[in-house]
C-alpha cells in the first residue's frame, strides 16, 4: 500500500513539473529570450504592454514565439502555457525590412516610399545600396498603426509623411548628425529646434510646452496633452490645435507677439481674433468678448459647449466645424453683422443662413427671405429630420447639408426661386428619402449631387414639369415622381406676320423652338417686340408670363428684318 502511494506521489509530480500552468495561482510562466539585448524579467500569464529592451545599434522589430521568428507575438499577450518569447532586432546601419525605395530623379540617393511590416521599430538607414536615403514620403507609414519607435537616418532632409496615422507611436529618433532634423523629448523638431515637425500620438504627456513654430500637423489628432504652453516665440498657423480631442486649456507667454490667452482659449495678440476653445474644455455657454472681430474655422470644433454668445463686434464667424452638444447662437444687440433667430445665426439683413446648432432637434422651417444656404450650415446636425425652404432661397450652397445623418425630406415651397444647388450639398445625407422641388426653373446643380442617396430616394417635381425638369435635369430621371403641385401655366401666342405652321401654346415649357414658313421668306427667329428690338428669343423657353412671340422674316440670303 505505501508502495502505491509513493508511486503516485512521483506521478503527481511529474505531471505538475510538465503542466504549463501552476495550480498555485492559475498563471503560466513568460520568458524573455533578448538575443543580446538588456535583460526583461518574467512575467505570469500576461504582458499588458510591449517589453521594452536596448542593444547598442539596433532598435527591436518584435517579439516572435519560436527562435526562426515566424510567429509574432501581439500586445497584450496572454500564454496559456509557459513560454519563452524571442527578440528579433533591426540594425541601424541596415535598416528595417520590407521597406520601399525609389531613386531620386537625379539618381543620386533613394527615397522611402512604403513600409509593410508590424514592426514596433522602424529604421531608416543613412544609405540604401551605397546611396543617401534623404526622403520620407507621405503615405510610408500608412495602415501601420502599430509602430512605437521611428529611427531617422542622418541623411534624410525631407520627411512627407504626417504621422498621424500612428496612433501607437512614442517616440521619435535621428541617428548621428542629421543637419535638417532633432527630436526634443520624443517629439520631432528641425536641427535648430525652431520648429516642432511632429509630436507622437502615444507619447504621455499631460502638460507640453512649445517654443517655436508649430508645423500645422504638428499635433494631429493627438490625444494626450491636456494643458499646452505657448512660450514666447511661438507660432502656428491657424487650426493647428483644432484636433487635439482631450486638451483642457492654452496658456500663453505674455511676451508672445502673436497670441494671447484668457481662461485657457487662445485668441490673436489684440484679442480681435478667437482661434480656439480647447476641445476637452467643459462649459454649457461661451461668451465671446467684444473686442472679438473675427471667429477661426475650427475654434469650437468638437467641443461641448452648448451655447455660444456672439459679441457686439464679431463680423466674421468663420467656424464651420462640427460642435456635436452645441444648441443654440446668442448674438449681443448691437452687433451689425449677424441676428439669432431660433438659436440659428442669420445674418443681420436675414439674407443668410450661416450656421444651425448641430445639437439643434427636430425639423426645421427656414426663415422667409432667406436667399443663401451658406456652405456647411447644417453641416453634421444629427438631430435635423426635415427642413423646409422658403421661395426666396436662390443659392443651397456646397455641402450646406454635409452629413444630416437622420434628415428625411427637404422641400420647397410652392414657386421656389432657387437657381443653384451646389455641388456635395447633400453628401453624407444617409436617411434622405425625398426631395420636393417646385421651381419653374430647375435649379443648376451637378449629377454628383445625389451620390449618396439611399434606395428608394425620390425626387418630387410639379406634375405638369415632367418635360420641363428631364430636359434640365436629365441625369436624376430615375429618382422623379411627378406628384408635386402643379406649376401655374401661361400662354405663348404667335405672331406669325402671316406665316403658317404655329399654334398658341398654354403650358410651362416650350423644348423645340416652332419655325413657321411663309412664301418667299426665310424665318430668322422670335422676339418678344414687334420692333423686333434687342435679343432673339431662345429655346428652350420656360414660360414664365402670358407673352406674345413675333417672326422675324427675312428674304432668301438676305439676313434679318422684314
Amino acid at each position: 500500500m505505501k508502495k502505491n502511494i509513493i508511486i503516485f506521489a512521483l506521478i503527481f509530480s511529474i505531471v505538475i513539473i510538465f503542466t504549463g500552468c501552476s495550480e498555485r495561482a492559475g498563471s503560466c510562466v513568460i520568458k524573455f529570450e533578448t538575443n543580446g539585448g538588456s535583460a526583461v524579467a518574467e512575467r505570469e500569464s500576461t504582458v499588458e504592454s510591449f517589453p521594452a529592451s536596448r542593444k547598442d545599434g539596433y532598435r527591436i522589430e518584435g517579439w516572435y514565439e519560436d527562435k526562426n521568428f515566424t510567429e509574432r507575438a501581439d500586445f497584450p499577450y496572454a500564454a496559456t502555457e509557459n513560454v519563452t518569447l524571442y527578440a528579433k532586432w533591426t540594425s541601424l546601419e541596415n535598416g528595417s525590412e520590407k521597406i520601399v525605395y525609389e531613386r531620386t530623379e537625379d539618381g543620386k540617393g533613394f527615397i522611402a516610399v512604403s513600409y509593410s511590416e508590424k514592426s514596433f521599430s522602424v529604421c531608416i538607414p543613412d544609405k540604401h545600396m551605397g546611396l543617401p536615403v534623404v526622403e520620407i514620403k507621405e503615405g510610408f507609414l500608412k495602415n501601420r498603426a502599430y509602430v512605437y519607435v521611428l529611427c531617422i537616418g542622418k541623411n534624410v532632409n525631407k520627411i512627407e509623411e504626417k504621422f498621424y496615422r500612428c496612433v501607437m507611436l512614442n517616440q521619435f529618433e535621428v541617428n548621428g548628425e542629421n543637419p535638417r532634423y532633432s527630436v526634443k523629448a520624443g517629439a520631432l523638431y528641425d536641427s535648430e529646434k525652431n520648429e516642432i515637425y511632429a509630436y507622437p500620438r502615444n507619447l504621455k504627456t499631460e502638460e507640453y510646452s512649445v517654443d517655436c513654430g508649430v508645423n500645422k500637423d504638428a499635433f494631429l489628432y493627438n490625444s494626450t496633452i491636456e494643458r499646452l504652453t505657448l512660450g514666447e516665440n511661438a507660432d502656428a498657423e491657424v487650426g493647428v490645435f483644432n484636433e487635439m480631442s482631450v486638451l483642457q486649456s492654452i496658456t500663453v507667454d505674455g511676451n508672445n507677439r502673436y497670441f494671447s490667452s484668457e481662461n485657457g482659449n487662445l485668441y490673436s495678440k489684440d484679442k480681435t481674433i478667437f482661434y480656439k476653445y480647447p476641445q476637452g474644455k467643459s462649459e454649457d455657454i461661451f461668451i465671446l468678448p467684444d473686442t472679438v472681430v473675427r471667429v477661426e474655422d475650427g475654434a469650437f470644433g468638437y467641443s461641448g459647449i452648448k451655447e455660444i454668445v456672439l459679441g457686439v463686434n464679431v463680423e466674421d464667424y468663420d467656424d464651420y466645424s462640427s460642435t456635436p452638444m452645441l444648441e443654440k447662437f446668442t448674438v449681443k444687440d448691437g452687433n451689425k453683422f449677424y441676428k439669432s433667430v431660433g438659436g440659428v445665426l442669420y445674418s443681420a439683413d436675414g439674407k443668410i443662413l450661416y450656421r444651425y446648432p448641430c445639437a439643434k432637434i427636430g425639423d426645421y422651417r427656414i426663415e422667409n427671405g432667406t436667399e443663401i444656404i451658406y456652405a456647411f450650415s447644417f453641416a453634421e446636425s444629427g438631430g435635423l429630420t426635415s427642413v423646409i425652404i422658403p421661395a426666396t432661397v436662390k443659392d443651397i450652397s456646397g455641402y450646406a447639408f454635409y452629413y444630416c445623418t437622420r434628415l428625411r425630406d427637404i422641400e420647397f415651397e410652392e414657386e421656389s426661386g432657387v437657381e443653384s444647388i451646389e455641388n456635395g450639398a447633400f453628401t453624407g445625407c444617409e436617411s434622405l428619402s425625398e426631395l420636393t422641388l417646385t421651381s419653374r426653373r430647375p435649379p443648376e446643380t451637378d449629377e454628383s449631387v445625389f451620390d449618396d442617396v439611399k434606395a428608394g430616394f425620390r425626387i418630387v417635381i410639379p406634375s405638369n414639369g415632367e418635360e420641363l425638369y428631364e430636359y434640365f435635369w436629365g441625369f436624376a430621371k430615375k429618382y422623379f415622381a411627378a406628384e408635386g403641385r402643379a406649376l401655374v401655366t401661361y400662354t405663348v401666342t404667335y405672331e406669325t406676320d402671316g406665316g403658317e405652321g404655329t399654334e398658341s401654346y398654354h403650358g410651362v415649357f416650350v423644348k423645340d423652338e416652332p419655325i413657321p414658313t411663309k412664301e418667299g421668306r426665310v424665318f430668322q427667329g422670335w422676339y418678344d417686340n414687334a420692333e423686333l428690338l434687342g435679343f432673339r428669343i431662345e429655346f428652350p423657353l420656360i414660360i414664365e408670363n402670358h407673352i406674345t412671340l413675333y417672326a422675324d422674316w427675312g428674304y432668301s440670303g438676305i439676313e434679318g428684318g422684314n
